[in-house]
């Protein structure tokens, strides 16, 4: 039920606090396993942005991609609900989760962004 996998994970958070991090643990599970850094984790993104219908703003958010060494993939531009501004939805090719985030913080400068940037990772499942 869920109440038992909430406990459960108040019981391994409450262990890990306390540093006994195998209390709990599968007998052989071996060593916790190490947390990839930002700069390791590469895969594709799917970015959403929306932004004033005007000339030159795809040319903005591209030289803030291109900054920061992302690049696109595909995009598609939609009207958005409000009159006078688009939705750029954005897939890019595989880059470093450190690189899209950074880019995505210098996007969230730029006064021509009408709201939040969506970041979403697109996974990718290997046999």
């Amino acid at each position: 039920t869920a109440s038992a996998v909430l406990s459960d994970l108040v019981d391994a958070t409450h262990d890990r606090m306390l540093g006994d991090e195998r209390q709990g643990r599968a007998v052989g599970a071996g060593p916790v396993p190490e947390i990839a850094s930002l700069e390791q984790v590469e895969r594709a993104f799917y970015l959403r942005l929306e932004v004033p219908d005007r000339h030159g703003v795809l040319a903005e958010v591209a030289e803030i991609l291109a900054q920061q060494e992302v690049s696109i993939a595909r995009m598609v531009q939609k009207p958005a609900s409000e009159a006078g501004r688009a939705s750029l939805i954005l897939i890019t090719h595989v880059c470093s989760e450190r690189r899209i985030q950074d880019a995505v913080s210098e996007l969230k400068k730029d006064p021509a962004l009408a709201t939040v940037p969506l970041l979403l990772r697109i996974a990718t499942f290997e046999e």
